[in-house]
């Protein structure tokens, strides 16, 4: 909107609340970063100047009640609920005595249910669209050891959702769990460029006169493991009744036209290729669109190989716009170098080990920013993961852990593909500051209703919204336990690189992500100084992903490359 006439020195009148779809409108800034909102009360026009609004997405609860199998049914207390999609998690609550659970903070969207205790495990399928879910019936909890989950294996796998899992469990199975045995059905989808199938598949969509999107290995393994404690493994390639997988699609498949989802599978005779369309076929397999062009819905009895395969587009696959900042800094410290092996580290006033965030390896020496007056040492402080093994953010990994800015999830698992909350998130960026810096001061803690002043990030968030490293959600929110989008952490650590005089300047460089398009106003300086110094390299395809969920790899990925280019 524009307001024209207005006379130099005047105050603006308030103009009315704009609207954009599900998203809530927080207010009117003054830079594109939205940290200083426009006071209407007070701030005066001096030359022609452009507001900038926030918008947040408008989130919801999935509430309902947990209860056992039996003919008069009881709670079941202590259950694990989470909300999921693929492996990242969005939240997640423990049932209480009467079995009831209730999600905060869930955006609209299709999601898994994760319902486990001990051994068992259930998966339900829900969509939030504008409200609350509520379940007006009980979700059933099944005696004996039933178990049903999904692993999307990747950190460039759709997350996928599915729905009807459960319904796999044949008769058999149900006997088998009767008699004491435990009975796992495990869904698993993985991209996988490299399937024995990718000829076969590729041939029939070329010959189809289709363009090649994701390649999709989906299959389906049951373990029973038999009361005498033997075990037996089977692939399952084909089931009764279709489950439903809900497909998000990578951005390079958005906005195209005539979706078709190809299969490479052997019925019996050798592998062939064939098409599953918005048609029924005769096994009653087909998939759906969403009106947006964003996911696609499978309905599927086999599996083996999946293709997803479309003909044309009806927008373009990229775009740019054009970015600049202009600040000042605040402080910052000249590194010293040292030529010495292991990671620095001073000990504080209680005998505790602080290992130094902002260190690095230059030619065979260790460069890092200590606090004044602190005797720097140096040791090795190696830490070991599970389940980092093979994943490409390994080094990344071990990097941030190492210097203790995050751990794992537990002594041994790192949970690389899990997201990361926005407390958290405040929490590293002041842990890696008060390490070379010293302890954050703080003056307030009143900043957010939603803040506890008790939790572990309370002064860190309190100390990065003092400093303008982080700002609320409008009605005095920060909403600490929603997991942070891949825009709101560049945000936040362009505004952290500003704090620390770190020539965050974008310089009007040009985006060149494939989708930066769809990077919100407020976040684009950010994602200019991110592309600019190489921090943010985006995901495959060189997609920026804005609104996708920050995951802990990447996270790792990210602070490691700010610090590298932090220490010059």
């Amino acid at each position: 909107m524009t307001i024209s006439n207005i006379t130099a020195g005047r105050i603006l009148t308030r103009p009315s609340n704009p609207g954009w779809g599900s998203y809530q409108f927080v207010g009117w800034y003054k830079e594109s970063f939205c940290v200083n909102l426009w006071n209407f009360d007070s701030d005066t026009v001096a030359a022609n100047t452009t507001l900038y609004a926030k918008w947040v997405a408008s989130t919801y609860s999935v509430s309902g009640k947990v209860v056992d199998d039996q003919a008069s049914p009881a709670p079941i207390d202590g259950a694990s609920v989470k909300v999921m999609q693929g492996n990242i998690e969005f939240g997640s609550v423990t049932t209480d005595s009467n079995g009831n659970f209730s999600v905060g903070g869930i955006s609209n969207g299709i999601y898994n249910l994760v319902v486990t205790k001990g051994e068992q495990k259930i998966t339900e399928c829900i969509t939030v669209n504008g409200s609350n879910v509520i379940y007006n019936e009980n979700i059933i909890f099944p005696s004996g050891s039933k178990n049903a989950k999904l692993d999307v294996i990747g950190a460039d796998t759709p997350n996928v959702v599915v729905d009807h899992l459960n319904a796999i469990f044949t008769p058999a199975d149900n006997e088998a769990i009767a008699s004491g045995s435990a009975v796992e059905i495990k869904l698993t989808v993985q991209k996988n460029e490299n399937s024995a199938s990718k000829v076969t598949v590729e041939a029939a969509m070329s010959s189809g006169g289709y363009s090649k999107g994701t390649i999709l290995d989906v299959d389906i393994i049951k373990t029973i493991t038999y009361s005498n404690g033997a075990a037996a493994e089977s692939v399952v390639t084909a089931i009764n009744t279709p489950i439903k997988l809900i497909i998000p699609l990578p951005t390079e498949l958005q906005g195209k036209t005539d979706y078709v989802l190809y299969r490479a599978h052997d019925y019996g005779s050798g592998v062939v290729a064939d098409a599953i369309t918005t048609t029924a076929n005769g096994n009653g397999e087909s998939i759906q669109i969403s009106s947006d062009k964003t996911y696609m819905t499978a309905y599927l009895k086999y599996f083996s190989t999946y293709a997803i395969a479309y003909t044309s587009s009806n927008n373009s696959d990229s775009g740019s716009s054009s970015h600049s900042k202009s600040g000042s800094a605040s402080s910052t410290s000249k590194p010293e170098v040292i030529t010495n092996t292991g990671l620095p580290y001073y000990v504080d006033d209680k005998g505790n080990k602080i290992f130094i965030g902002f260190a690095k390896d230059v030619n065979g020496k260790v460069k890092y920013i200590a606090p004044t007056g602190k005797t720097v040492l140096f040791a090795d402080n190696d830490k070991s993961f599970t389940d980092i093994s093979s994943h490409w953010a390994k080094g990344d990994i071990n990097f941030v852990t190492e210097r203790e800015l995050f751990l794992g999830t537990s002594n041994k698992v790192f949970s690389p593909d899990k997201g990361m909350t926005r407390a958290m998130f405040a929490t590293v960026l002041g842990r890696l500051y008060e390490r070379s810096y010293g302890a954050v001061a703080v003056t307030s803690r009143s900043s957010f209703s939603d803040v506890e002043s008790t939790s572990y990030y309370s002064g860190y968030v309190e100390w990065a919204a003092e400093n303008n490293i982080i700002s609320g959600l409008g009605n005095g929110k920060y909403e600490p336990n929603r997991q942070i989008t891949r825009e709101e952490m560049a945000a936040m650590l362009y505004r952290f690189a500003g704090f620390m005089d770190s020539s965050s300047k974008s310089s009007g460089l040009q985006l060149s992500y494939m989708d930066s398009a769809a990077i919100s106003k407020w976040a684009a300086d950010a994602a200019a100084y991110c592309e600019q110094t190489g921090i943010i390299t985006g995901r495959e395809g060189r997609k920026f992903a804005p609104k996708g969920t920050a995951t802990r790899a990447e996270v790792a990925a990210i602070l490691e490359r700010f610090i590298e280019n932090t220490i010059k």
